[in-house]
């Protein structure tokens, strides 16, 4: 009977193996900024929806069908990949969208003699995967980006008419230094 899945994981229960998960959660939200209004009690500027972000914990334990250490090497390359899939809760999607593995907590692990980990509990922490994004640049705005882009054009091309000037604007100058400094 399958219990859900992720990529090519399925969590099932047969005769012949168990790979279960527990302590099932989901968040969702909504994004809200909060605008300041003069003598006023602040407005609610509704950004959008947040991501779910659904987390399960799954409770590995050495058999003869689970290796507890390629478990852990297989959901780690999952991660790594980050590559998006859609969740399964039974025959269920999550949602419409797919999700990527955030991350994954080991914890209340056992090691024996040989250094093997023969049980542990895995947390796996979703994102909601909707579309990818793109690099922003640290510490700037798009307003600050594109007032600074227009004044490093202007810096440019006026540091390139700096070099040269017309005949008029000489004539100028000189007389202006003419009358500055007398000559």
């Amino acid at each position: 009977m399958s219990l859900g899945g992720f990529a090519e994981k399925t969590f099932e229960v047969n005769s012949n193996k168990i790979y279960t998960f527990d302590d099932y959660s989901n968040s969702f939200g909504i994004s809200v900024e909060e605008q300041e209004v003069e003598n006023d009690r602040p407005s609610n500027y509704i950004k959008g929806l947040d991501l779910e972000k659904p987390s399960f914990t799954i409770d590995l334990r050495q058999s003869s069908s689970v290796d507890v250490e390629t478990e852990l090497k297989e959901w780690k390359e999952i991660c790594y990949s980050k590559t998006p899939h859609m969740l399964f809760i039974g025959n269920t999607p999550v949602s419409d969208n797919k999700y990527i593995l955030e991350k994954g907590d080991i914890s209340d692990s056992l090691i024996i003699n040989s250094g093997k980990m023969i049980k542990c509990k895995l947390k796996l922490t979703f994102r909601e995967h909707v579309r990818y994004g793109a690099k922003k640049e640290e510490g700037t705005s798009s307003k600050t980006k594109k007032s600074s882009s227009s004044s490093k054009k202007k810096k440019s091309s006026s540091s390139s008419s700096d070099n040269t000037m017309s005949s008029d604007d000489e004539a100028k100058v000189s007389a202006l230094e003419s009358q500055i400094f007398g000559g």
